[in-house]
């Protein structure tokens, strides 16, 4: 944050919840209580959260334990192990966490996994599109912010019009088309379950696209920095360098020239560009996917009171 401490903008969701509660008791009504409410699938919640945090774990620190380390490996065959007690666990629940028939229904399916790439190319084009505003063209956190004004405006235009056209011609075409344009602005640089799939699909596509950024600093920093005969780094040198370079931000010390400084922060800056452009790359192939994915949706019938 440019004026306050950057935990100062989670003091927006106080507002936000107590308007939300004084609504909800205002507005909301008493319903019968369902017999899934009086079952809480403890089983389905921690293999599933174990899943998803093996996962997200090991594709963070992969690249500093070593994508072929004994480590990584580790993470991994447990998300796997946690991902497969999960669907043995909600086959055989009474009330699931995740009922796994809402899968038979091919629109219903399509649309989640559309929602999971959408996610992960969106956050993870978010995520580095404010180091590259920020620690690469210098740009201050309220301009970045104003910058970033027009994608959360389409997002809140888009949506409601987005559901007039679906509601007229079906969601295939709207869908499709719309994730070919998220997949055209990403090669330009370079009810619950679909909530969670939001949530889900943004974690991993930061998580791989972040992985994807330090595979591509470990390759290109060395060799960039060699070739602009730059001092050597040792071990642990380089290792800070690249840190720093898979957030945009060129290594200082007290005392260098400022030439030598200069050619520093042309390097990490390239080499960062370089990262979001692969990344940025990897997100364009998942919006495709998604696009294609979309084709499977089909107009729904509408819901007679």
């Amino acid at each position: 944050m440019q004026h306050v401490n950057w935990e100062a903008c989670f003091y927006i969701n106080i507002p936000v919840g107590i308007i939300a509660l004084v609504f909800g008791l205002l507005v909301l009504r008493e319903t019968p209580p369902s017999p899934a409410a009086r079952s809480f699938d403890v089983p389905g919640i921690v293999t599933m959260s174990a899943f998803l945090f093996l996962l997200v774990w090991g594709l963070i620190k992969g690249s500093g334990y070593g994508w072929s380390s004994t480590t990584t490996i580790a993470y991994f065959a447990g998300a796997v192990v946690a991902l497969a007690a999960f669907i043995v666990r909600e086959a055989k629940a009474e009330e699931p966490l995740l009922p796994l028939k809402l899968f038979r229904s091919v629109p219903l399916a399509a649309g989640t996994v559309l929602v999971l790439t959408l996610m992960f190319s969106l956050f993870g084009a978010m995520f580095f599109m404010t180091f590259f505003m920020e620690n690469v063209h210098g740009t201050d956190a309220i301009s970045t912010g104003v910058h970033m004004l027009p994608l959360t405006g389409m997002m809140m235009l888009g949506a409601p019009l987005a559901g007039v056209v679906i509601t007229r011609i079906g969601p295939r075409l709207p869908m499709f088309i719309g994730m070919l344009l998220a997949a055209v602005a990403l090669a330009g640089v370079a009810a619950g379950l679909q909530s969670t799939a939001m949530q889900v699909g943004g974690t991993i596509g930061t998580a791989v696209l972040g992985a994807v950024m330090s595979a591509k600093v470990d390759s290109l920093l060395p060799v960039k920095w060699a070739a602009a005969h730059l001092p050597a780094l040792n071990p642990a040198q380089l290792a800070g360098v690249k840190e720093l370079t898979a957030v945009g931000v060129a290594p200082t010390q007290k005392g260098v020239p400022p030439q030598l400084a200069a050619t520093m922060a042309d390097v990490t800056h390239a080499t960062f560009i370089s990262g979001m452009t692969a990344s940025f790359l990897v997100a364009c192939i998942v919006a495709v996917g998604g696009a294609l994915i979309a084709l499977l949706t089909k107009k729904g019938h509408a819901v007679s009171h």
